[in-house]
């Protein structure tokens, strides 16, 4: 030693269970040994107490980047539940899901319930092919798009059906909404290269939301207005 004198140290084995973890030399008279001891047997206790919270915040970390993978997996699928795939807009039950939640939070609010139907689908199948049908779909959600609010709810409910749940309280205001829609079919089909016409029949009902609201009833109702509709559609959807 650098201070020339003898020195006595003791190796004690820091450990706990089978597993060890190293050594402590200490410089002790031999009556202290006993003191030491137990002091070398806390310390390898508190070094396997430290490696096992080190494991527990790995586990913890892992199982929170996991739970993250999850929601965001979930989220993903709620999305693709909701949504119908060739379009992007909700489906029939995320449109439900909302109109219950706006009949909800907006109580005593005049709104209208919208049933769209894209004019002769089965003619645009039958001499185009489905592809042209499929143009005419997204075309007719796009018209959609382009006649409604952004708090106003829009979805595809079935092959040729959309749902416009319009949130406006402007009374009698059906005609204007079927104008805007119609104005807006003609300037697509103006700009249209397709030897079909993209027109959509509306059945349009005027309800007043509350908790007691029966939103199937109120789409029932428009869907009736829409057969009426229908009845007035041209005959054909080709190009004159």
């Amino acid at each position: 030693m650098e201070d020339g004198e003898r020195h006595q140290f003791m190796i004690f084995l820091l450990f706990s269970g089978e597993r060890q973890y190293g050594l402590l030399a200490c410089d002790i008279q031999q009556e202290e040994f006993p003191f030491f001891y137990v002091i070398s047997l806390q310390i390898g206790l508190s070094l396997r107490y430290l490696e096992i919270s080190k494991a527990e915040a790995a586990r913890r970390r892992e199982m929170t980047k996991d739970l993250e993978v999850i929601r965001e997996r979930n989220r993903i699928l709620g999305i693709m539940s909701a949504n119908d795939e060739l379009t992007g807009l909700l489906n029939l039950r995320g449109f439900t899901e909302e109109a219950k939640k706006f009949c909800h939070e907006e109580q005593e609010q005049r709104a209208y319930m919208i049933c769209g139907d894209l004019d002769h689908l089965k003619e645009i199948n039958d001499n185009w092919g489905h592809p042209a049908g499929n143009f005419a779909l997204r075309s007719v959600a796009e018209i959609l798009r382009g006649c409604i609010r952004s708090d106003d709810v829009l979805a595809r409910v079935g092959g040729d059906e959309f749902l416009i749940l319009l949130k406006c309280t402007e009374e009698g205001y059906q005609e204007t909404f079927r104008k805007r829609v119609k104005d807006a079919c003609i300037y697509f089909n103006e700009k249209s290269d397709k030897p079909f016409l993209v027109e959509i029949s509306l059945g349009i009902a005027e309800f007043c939301s509350g908790p007691q609201t029966d939103i199937q009833q109120v789409i029932a109702t428009a869907d009736q207005f829409l057969y009426e509709a229908k009845k007035h559609r041209r005959k054909s959807i080709r190009r004159p």
